[in-house]
């Protein structure tokens, strides 16, 4: 279960500091060396750190393409890196810290020509690797580590294969579930009845292809199925269960929208029936690969833009409220191909990205972390993104199914390292408190903000995520007043001197 960290007690109206320390931090890095590298999934390590797979061509490499993890610091320095592979083309898709602190990918394996599962210890090395048959030519998409230490693999072929393992890797069950035409499974997440709730393409109801949702109980039988679309395509590439229980799908679209396809949110409740839909992009081609639920409700997107940015593609970054109604966007990259694949909110209230970069003039693999506002520091863009409501066509399909799967271990050969090219300098904001307790409400605020409990010789000033001061007041003995009408939603830090000591508290506009 991945762990939620909230960046401020949001009920709590007196609030203590004492010894505080933390720090938003930006950057945009790019690893790799010659030949096609790419990021293809970013999570959280429980080190305040990051763990990155995807896919590797280059002289480190067993064979033609190998799987890798790289592991950073905080501030998206390279601690080790690891690739895996045999002696043709092998990529990772999905990775996830397990609970012994290792970590679990899954990907695909031509070299084996099945599913990818590989087990590491905390520092990358291999532990083991299975390989799962499947229904034509099967690819893993997304792997979790469930509740009772095993995992569960969904991925792709000629129909929707899910495996479930044990601790080793070993089967449990598999279920391929088809329809009448093309299917994949690019998304699973265990949901909090025990079950899982998986996402992808199926034909849909009309022409083309939809969204589904297949809700399933904890062996892997179908409690119900959803298709949501249009008169032309759709694909989902990610969905996450919603604080209400219901479920949230990005991918793209080419029914609704401004351009040739458009990023495509949707939002359900806990049986799949449709509370909205969303459709944001430009004129040309816009992707959404990843979606997650920030903390104050919203949804973060990442995904690849055509319409906007400096290049022929930029990865592309959006927030909305819980309405799905546009806060901003934004996109990063050069003059050349660029993209997002993956994107989760970080402890500190901002964003970690990975996708691929050809700023290099080679592509390679793209590290972006940014501030609760999108910043980055460098390669940034903010465009005008187009957000409308779609009028999504629901229904529901019977998938047949089957059961049975083929697994092998596999001699997987293994490799260490590649380089690193940071692209904009490391920045923070830093934060330091002594003790000192201050009276602060509401804590989120709309147009003002109050402080109590202070004294005639203090002093605050008010900070934007970047550091920009924004509003500097002295304080009086009793209560003063805080009006930010002018100011737009989002974080911001409010420093309290008084009498040489100093509080630094993370504040909230909504």
């Amino acid at each position: 279960m991945k762990k939620k960290y909230l960046l401020i007690p949001l009920l709590a109206e007196m609030i203590f500091f004492t010894q505080i320390s933390s720090a938003q931090i930006t950057f945009q890095k790019i690893f790799g060396g010659t030949g096609s590298d790419f990021g293809t999934d970013v999570q959280l390590t429980n080190d305040g750190g990051y763990i990155i797979t995807g896919l590797i061509e280059n002289n480190f490499v067993a064979g033609n393409s190998d799987a890798f993890l790289l592991k950073t610091d905080a501030n998206g320095d390279t601690l080790w890196t690891k690739t895996y592979g045999g002696a043709s083309s092998d990529g990772g898709r999905a990775v996830q810290q397990t609970s012994d602190s290792g970590y679990i990918i899954t990907g695909f394996s031509e070299s084996f020509n099945n599913i990818y599962l590989l087990k590491t210890n905390s520092t990358g090395n291999l532990l083991w690797t299975k390989t799962f048959g499947g229904a034509g030519t099967p690819e893993g998409e997304s792997v979790i580590q469930t509740t009772d230490g095993g995992y569960f693999i969904s991925g792709g072929g000629n129909a929707l294969n899910l495996i479930k393992t044990d601790s080793n890797g070993d089967t449990l069950w598999t279920k391929a579930y088809g329809g009448t035409g093309p299917c994949r499974a690019y998304a699973v997440q265990q949901t909090n009845d025990g079950g899982y709730i998986v996402s992808g393409y199926a034909q849909g109801l009309i022409t083309g292809t939809d969204y589904y949702l297949l809700k399933l109980n904890a062996v892997g039988d179908s409690l119900w199925t959803r298709t949501y679309g249009g008169m032309s395509s759709e694909r989902a590439y990610s969905v996450k269960q919603t604080s209400d229980g219901g479920y949230i799908i990005a991918g793209l679209t080419f029914s609704f929208g401004a351009g040739v396809d458009d990023l495509y949110l949707v939002r359900t409740d806990t049986t799949g029936n449709v509370l909205w839909s969303r459709v944001y992009g430009g004129v040309g081609d816009d992707f959404a690969y990843s979606v997650e639920q920030t903390v104050d409700g919203g949804f973060i997107i990442a995904g690849r833009t055509a319409s906007f940015g400096a290049g022929n593609g930029d990865a592309y970054l959006l927030k909305t409220d819980s309405n799905g109604t546009l806060m901003w966007s934004k996109t990063y990259g050069g003059t050349s191909t660029d993209g997002g694949r993956s994107v989760q909110q970080t402890a500190d209230g901002g964003y970690i990205i990975t996708g691929f970069s050809s700023v290099n003039t080679d592509i390679d693999i793209y590290l972006i972390k940014t501030d609760a506002n999108g910043n980055s520091g460098c390669n940034q863009g903010n465009p005008a993104t187009i957000a409308d409501t779609a009028a999504t066509i629901t229904g529901s399909t019977g998938f047949s199914f089957s059961s049975g799967s083929l697994v092998t271990s596999t001699a997987t050969l293994t490799s260490n390292g590649f380089p690193i090219t940071p692209l904009c300098l490391n920045t923070s904001v830093n934060e330091i408190a002594t003790a000192i307790s201050l009276h602060v409400y509401p804590n989120p605020f709309t147009n003002e903000f109050i402080i109590s409990g202070t004294k005639e010789n203090g002093e605050v000033t008010l900070y934007d995520v970047t550091g920009k001061e924004i509003i500097r007041q002295k304080t009086i003995d009793g209560e003063t007043k805080f009006k930010t009408n002018v100011l737009q939603p989002g974080y911001y830090l409010l420093n309290y001197i008084l009498e040489n000591k100093t509080a630094n508290i993370k504040l909230v506009k909504f």
